[in-house]
């Protein structure tokens, strides 16, 4: 679950800064005063990703995966993070009702801002090129493992697209039109 890692770190060792916990309890008093807002974004916030997760994907080289797991945990962590970032406007809307009602708070502001930043959207566009409209997450092993072979777009790697082709093609690589293997 996204934040479940954050609010145990917080709960473990609470900020002792006397501006953080003003700022922080003040934007739950805002939060609480906008049930409409708080509503929204409960029904947002299930939708994302653990970006502390997503983040160890892409910044550390696994040393005991192999490269058919490392890959997997590659594309998931791409299909989690495309779904994160599709939801970053959704949630930015939610806490500001819709552009009705602007949050007052200086932390939820700067959420919005950052929620709102123009190189979560290019980010997002970046991912879209390669990545596939259809292809999303699934916790199943089987999922995982075919969208290994087509959450990139066809086109976008010839790699891919070698891995894509069925056996039957590959067996007739390197042999002249009608000279291949023919299916019994």
């Amino acid at each position: 679950m996204a934040g479940a890692r954050h609010l145990r770190s917080s709960l473990i060792q609470p900020s002792t800064d006397i501006d953080t916990i003003s700022a922080r309890l003040d934007c739950v008093s805002e939060l609480l005063a906008r049930p409409d807002c708080l509503q929204d974004v409960h029904k947002i916030l299930p939708s994302l990703y653990d970006s502390d997760r997503l983040l160890k994907y892409f910044c550390s080289a696994s040393k005991t995966s192999t490269g058919q797991s490392r890959a997997k945990a590659c594309i998931s962590a791409v299909l989690g993070l495309k779904a994160s970032l599709g939801c970053a406007p959704l949630l930015a809307d939610a806490l500001t009702a819709t552009g009705q009602c602007p949050p007052q708070n200086e932390l939820l502001c700067a959420i919005v801002d950052n929620l709102s930043s123009p190189d979560l959207e290019a980010l997002r566009a970046v991912i879209d090129e390669v990545v596939d409209a259809d292809a999303v997450y699934d916790k199943k092993a089987s999922v995982r493992t075919l969208n290994c072979l087509f959450t990139i777009k066809t086109g976008a790697s010839q790699v891919c697209a070698l891995v894509r082709s069925t056996p039957v093609s590959l067996a007739t690589l390197g042999h002249p039109a009608g000279t291949g293997p023919t299916p019994e």
